[in-house]
């Protein structure tokens, strides 16, 4: 069968979703041939992988770059769409399309999480403008027209029946994302004794809280914080120097062998997140032996099961305890470490692009629940 995934998981440069999409697609089995619906990207992930994507002009910048390649991508997934040879779409974000396509196939979309609804409804109602009404009124009839709905964890599931209770659930399925596991080597330690944060600062992934939490943990402790991403706006350096560890914060921009490297060095990886569709960097801690103190909210638990230690992510004095009692403790970060590498194996992209090409199966069989 041959199957056409949408341009949309590959508009950011580096992220979780497209990189899940090109692990996926590589590990299909050979009875699924797909059929990229983009023609240029700047995402790392991707670039090199697909026959027919190709990166515009490397790494340099230019004015408009980004909205150009947008603009580019979404009138080659219209002709795709329109020209191409295939039996099913995947969609592979939740970001309705059919405003711009419309096709006649089966169609598979994939939902990861529901920060839109959680944080932002309320923005809605108020006029503001982050995301509309007609926005969501899009969700809606996506959701209504796809043939089935692959959530990334048990979480997800249940947050798409909470806001969107007329969705049959019949046609809902969870695919849990995988771990590639490495034999590589890890490079030697050149950061010292550090605690490790990984990914964005936005309101929901609760930086604020963890740094006021970690702050007098890292005086105490002669530790370092390293933080991997974007660089700090100027909002997040007030607050490292207000809470008196800028000094002892290092902002990192890296490539997977050093974040690989980081996680097997650090003395504890905490995720402090309110909310997530699924969390790669808890598979990403458990694989290279990083002990974890994470968030008990939303699919954590799910997710890193016996192999954390969970703190109240709304309450500082919860994370702050949590922190400190795992750093103190080395019999039990060394237990840690050892279920999540057993934890780890459960997630596998091979059985998981298995569980997906039989989703494709069942629906071309069926064509509607």
């Amino acid at each position: 069968m041959r199957v056409l995934y949408d341009h949309k998981a590959f508009e950011q440069t580096v992220g979780g979703v497209s990189r899940c999409f090109v692990e996926l697609i590589r590990h299909l089995p050979g009875d699924v041939e797909p059929v990229m619906g983009v023609l240029l990207t700047q995402n790392v992930h991707l670039m090199g992988q697909m026959d027919g994507v190709y990166s515009l002009l490397g790494a340099r910048k230019f004015p408009y770059k980004k909205r150009l390649l947008k603009r580019i991508n979404q009138r080659y997934f219209q002709y795709c769409a329109k020209h191409e040879d295939y039996q099913l779409l995947h969609c592979t974000t939740d970001d309705p399309m059919y405003s711009y396509v419309d096709v006649s196939v089966p169609v598979v979309a994939t939902f990861h999480d529901f920060i839109a609804e959680k944080y932002f409804r309320d923005q809605v109602v108020n006029r503001t403008g982050f995301i509309s009404e007609g926005w969501l009124n899009e969700r809606r009839e996506m959701i209504r027209r796809a043939s089935r709905i692959v959530c990334v964890s048990e979480n997800t599931k249940e947050d798409l029946l909470r806001y969107y209770p007329d969705t049959d659930p019949n046609k809902l399925v969870v695919i849990y994302h995988g771990y590639t596991l490495s034999d590589e080597s890890y490079m030697d330690n050149r950061w010292g004794k550090y605690i490790l944060y990984v990914g964005a600062r936005a309101d929901y992934k609760n930086f604020h809280r963890f740094v006021e939490a970690v702050s007098p943990i890292l005086r105490q402790r002669d530790l370092k914080l390293i933080c991997t991403g974007k660089a700090f706006n100027v909002e997040e350096s007030a607050w490292l120097a207000e809470q008196a560890i800028a000094d002892r914060t290092v902002q990192m921009f890296v490539d997977e062998q050093t974040l690989r490297s980081l996680y097997h060095h650090a003395q504890l990886f905490v995720y402090p997140s309110l909310y997530e569709g699924f969390g790669i960097p808890l598979l990403e801690a458990m694989a290279n032996g990083c002990p974890m103190a994470i968030s008990n909210a939303s699919c954590f638990p799910e997710v890193a099961g016996d192999a954390a230690a969970y703190f109240d992510p709304t309450d500082v004095q919860s994370m702050q305890t949590m922190i400190d009692n795992v750093l103190g403790n080395e019999q039990y970060r060394t237990k840690m470490i050892a279920r999540g590498k057993e934890r780890v194996k459960k997630y596998s992209w091979e059985e998981a692009a298995a569980e997906l090409a039989n989703v494709y199966k069942q629906v071309l069989t069926t064509k509607k629940i």
